[in-house]
């Protein structure tokens, strides 16, 4: 009889979210390490440890676009609005920069979406997306 072939387990977040912090902690210079320890702890649960590999990111490049989308769904996960409208604020101001055009525009819509929705309780991108 022929042996079972073995199944591994997948790494689950908390394995993802350390190896994130490891890849940090090897070079604690490097905005995109952060950026993504940022996205993990995010989308792990962890909104209040995000903000602040998000904040570490922008220390190291204050103008790193992402970083500060990453804060304003951070913040607004919880539920800190003027912190979140600030970092979209940001975002409004350097997605028009980027160098993939569409990306920007992307990035633009998204956040307009966002401060409409904090300020109003509605995305109203009607006349954006038009």
């Amino acid at each position: 009889m022929a042996e079972k072939p073995k199944i591994t387990a997948l790494p689950g977040p908390d394995d993802l979210i350390n190896q994130l912090r490891n890849t940090v902690a090897e070079d604690p210079t490097q905005a995109q390490a952060h950026l993504n320890l940022g996205w993990g702890l995010h989308y792990g649960g962890h909104p209040a440890e995000a903000v602040t590999a998000f904040s570490r990111a922008l220390e190291v490049d204050s103008l790193l676009v992402d970083a500060h989308y990453g804060l304003g769904l951070s913040y607004k996960k919880m539920q800190q609005t003027g912190a979140s409208l600030r970092a979209f604020q940001q975002v409004l101001t350097l997605a028009g920069q980027d160098a993939d055009v569409g990306r920007g525009h992307m990035l633009l819509r998204l956040a307009r979406g966002h401060v409409n929705e904090l300020n109003t309780g509605d995305w109203n991108l009607g006349s954006v997306l038009a």
